[in-house]
């Protein structure tokens, strides 16, 4: 899918589209215009960091 990104998009976890990289995961909130086109309302960056320290030694309740 492809979004048209205006000036007025708002954008979370990056100042810019430029910043982006290919591997990042992002949530589009987006609108669908009268002509087809996909308008990205809002855009965040989601932070993966993985398990938290000290899992793997977790032995259960």
């Amino acid at each position: 899918m492809a979004f048209r990104v205006k000036q007025e998009t708002g954008l979370n976890g990056f100042r810019g589209l430029p910043e982006m990289k290919a591997q990042d995961i992002v949530s589009i909130d987006y609108e669908e215009l009268p002509d087809g086109e996909l308008k990205a309302v809002y855009v965040a960056k989601f932070r993966v960091s993985g398990p938290p320290a000290g899992l793997e030694n977790f032995k259960g309740l």
